[in-house]
């Protein structure tokens, strides 16, 4: 998964990104406060100093299968509406609350990003961060439904000197949750400073969801930091309009192809994309690739362009890039298999070639109950060294299991290799090196055995002769 972590920053100057109705400046507002400071019996109009302040929850990624190319995220608001009460004579009768426009959060500012250890790693275009946005008020915050965030600081334990605690309310999508806050009170003259840190519990919210959300975990980091100052100011804020997302298709309105139709393109993008832009996405994929109908809809991260546009697009990407299509932690695309892909993609992704070729399925074999090579004796072991790595009950649910002779009868996952069983899609897999993954995502998958040829000469040999379980008494 690209490493996936989530920042939240209230109130800081972004830097330039398209403003196209989903990157920055789209519905944004203005951050505006409200607030005062009473000590010695008298009150004092305070504001907060949008520039140097900060909110920021920082959501680590999960270890799991399939997460290799995720990286982090920083999420940047720029639309807060803060009231507060600072009382230095009492101080459990302090208060803090955010409001927080959806509309207004924008992701990953890369000045931002290098303040923290999590989101250092890379820096990301407007494209990346127009299209990670979508999703963002999509999947993960329901902002057509939801428009504003809120945090409730109290029971505040005081607002001067180190150690100091809070009791936060998190109001996301219409669900409260609450998490201690632990902070610094300093002033230096006229200025207040508060920053701390607590824990967000996503999963109350329900987040993570969506895309990536199994390579997301749920505890949140929330890193806070205010700078208060003298001076008067409105608290009101509007949380602006975040639009629902519509598919849009766009139908195919030419003649027949003579070089390349969508059931031989469809050869090289079904085995090398459906495994994971099945119907129903698995491990990142964010829409399904398999009918082509899917090919000439848009998506909430591309809106306005076929899919098959975008494709294009990130399959002629270089490897070492975040969104390379397909993933580096999937093995490369056969040279044949990215030549039909890319013609059919320029010749406007026709549905039909005017002369069709003849293609031929999978044809499913019956099992024999006993034989040699078998399961028990001759197989086991190699998928033990080959294909359990990521292949084991209680793994990632969208990887299926291989380590026990049942799991493999179920049928082929992967819609490219229906109507086989899992045993023998293994061997097809295997057979267009698209199985295992040896030698992609870095040093995230073993390398090869020294006996990995002869494993696959074994394990073709035992699908030919009816995949047994058993030797025969």
């Amino acid at each position: 998964m690209r490493r996936f972590s989530v920042v939240l920053a209230i109130g800081l100057v972004l830097s330039g990104c398209p403003d196209d109705g989903t990157g920055p400046g789209a519905d944004a507002g203005v951050s505006e406060s409200a607030g005062v400071v009473r000590e010695g019996g008298e009150e004092s109009a305070y504001r907060m100093n949008v520039a140097d302040s900060q909110f920021v929850i920082i959501v680590p990624k999960e270890n799991a299968t399939g997460c290799t190319v995720f990286h982090s995220h920083a999420i940047e608001a720029t639309t807060i509406g803060l009231e507060f009460v600072v009382d230095y004579d009492d101080p459990g009768a302090s208060s803090i609350t955010a409001n927080i426009a959806a509309a207004g959060l924008m992701p990953d500012d890369n000045a931002l990003r290098a303040q923290f250890e999590e989101t250092n790693d890379v820096d990301l275009s407007d494209s990346d961060r127009s299209t990670i946005r979508a999703g963002m008020l999509s999947e993960q915050l329901d902002a057509p439904d939801f428009p504003t965030l809120t945090f409730s600081a109290a029971n505040i334990s005081g607002v001067d000197g180190t150690g100091l605690t809070a009791d936060v309310t998190a109001t996301i999508k219409d669900t409260d949750s609450t998490f201690g806050l632990s902070f610094d009170a300093t002033r230096d003259g006229d200025t207040i400073t508060i920053e701390g840190e607590g824990t967000l519990d996503g999963s109350a919210h329900g987040m993570p969801a969506g895309f990536g959300s199994n390579c997301i975990q749920s505890d949140f980091r929330v890193v806070l930091k205010l700078v208060l100052e003298p001076g008067e100011q409105a608290a009101g804020v509007d949380a602006g309009v975040v639009e629902e997302y519509v598919p849009e298709t766009f139908p195919y309105e030419g003649a027949c192809d003579d070089d390349v139709g969508f059931p031989e393109a469809s050869q090289a993008l079904l085995k090398n994309c459906a495994g994971c832009h099945k119907d129903t996405p698995i491990l990142g994929a964010t829409v399904p690739l398999v009918d082509y109908d899917d090919w000439r809809t848009d998506s909430l991260r591309n809106q306005g362009r076929p899919l098959y546009e975008t494709a294009a697009e990130l399959m002629q990407l270089h490897v070492a890039e975040a969104l390379h299509m397909p993933p580096s932690s999937t093995s490369p695309i056969d040279a044949d298999d990215l030549s039909l892909a890319l013609l059919w993609f320029e010749r406007g992704a026709p549905d039909a070639k005017c002369e069709p070729d003849i293609i031929e399925g999978f044809i499913p074999r019956d099992p024999l109950p006993c034989g040699s090579p078998n399961y028990n004796d001759d197989i086991k072991p190699i998928l033990s060294v080959n294909c359990e790595y990521c292949h084991y009950t209680g793994g990632n649910p969208d990887v299926p299991p291989l380590d026990s002779y049942a799991a493999g009868l179920l049928d082929a996952s992967h819609p490219f290799y229906q109507p086989v069983s899992l045993w023998e899609a293994s061997v097809h897999r295997i057979a267009d090196r698209t199985m295992p993954p040896y030698g992609s995502a870095g040093d995230y998958y073993p390398a090869p055995p020294a006996t990995f040829e002869s494993d696959v000469q074994m394990l073709t040999t035992w699908i030919e002769n009816g995949y047994p379980e058993e030797a025969c008494p």
